[in-house]
């Protein structure tokens, strides 16, 4: 399966409906991966990360004909995932990101992107999060937005600075309020703590439509001329696995 210049795949899966493999995707890990399952107390948590590196590797096998259990990944300074093996450094990136019962996978040729993946729960207070996480603009267009809207502005902008921050590489805990974002095809300043601009950056960022109860946003540093988006259907892979 190929990938052209300014073209980035997005998959899509359903945890659920890949739960009922997981001791044949697990057979896929390294032993490292399988260590840190080991040291996660929450077994959801546990399933999550199986079913997320299991797709991960036999999507990768797919891309570049290695076989899933020898893949190696590394991990960037932000913890970000990378391939190690000499052959995924000839062009193949990723950026993953999972929430409720969806996972999304990001491929393409150029290094800098990322995608985020958020369940738009009803529990939260978007004015108290905005108020707190946002800059001083993003928080008024949340204050000033219908009630009946509110909560949809407020993840398409979480989302989208999320995945700004993946791809410039920047940690989520420190860099989500010193991160604004305009437009598509807009400037990324990167603001101090009294909310000055010190920086900024010209990145592509584009919504990825899934699910109503979801939003989703892709990031680059290069142009994006084209997402294609394919579904990964448990059926299809491990009949052939």
């Amino acid at each position: 399966m190929g990938l052209r210049e300014g073209t980035i795949h997005v998959w899509r899966a359903r945890i659920p409906e890949w739960s009922e493999h997981l001791s044949r995707l697990e057979e896929l890990l390294s032993k490292e991966e399988s260590l840190r399952i080991n040291r996660m107390g929450n077994m959801p948590r546990r399933a999550e990360f199986i079913v997320g590196r299991g797709i991960l590797r036999l999507l990768i096998s797919r891309y570049t004909g290695m076989i899933p259990c020898e893949i190696i990944f590394n991990s960037g300074p932000t913890g970000r995932p990378y391939l190690e093996n000499p052959k995924g450094k000839e062009g193949l990136f990723f950026s993953l990101s999972h929430s409720g019962d969806w996972l999304l996978i990001a491929f393409g040729k150029e290094e800098h992107f990322g995608i985020d993946l958020e369940f738009k729960r009803d529990s939260i207070d978007p004015l108290a999060i905005s108020e707190r996480f946002f800059t001083g603009a993003e928080n008024l267009l949340i204050q000033s937005a219908a009630t009946s809207v509110r909560k949809d502005i407020f993840y398409e902008i979480w989302v989208r600075k999320e995945a700004c921050l993946k791809t410039m590489g920047i940690e989520l805990a420190r860099g989500l309020k010193a991160v604004e974002i305009s437009g598509d095809q807009g400037l990324i300043s990167l603001k101090d703590r009294k909310g000055a601009s010190v920086q900024q950056q010209s990145l592509f960022c584009k919504s990825i439509s899934l699910d109503p109860d979801y939003a989703a946003a892709l990031a680059s540093g290069a142009a994006i001329k084209e997402i294609l988006q394919f579904e990964a259907q448990a059926s299809c892979f491990m009949s052939i696995f």
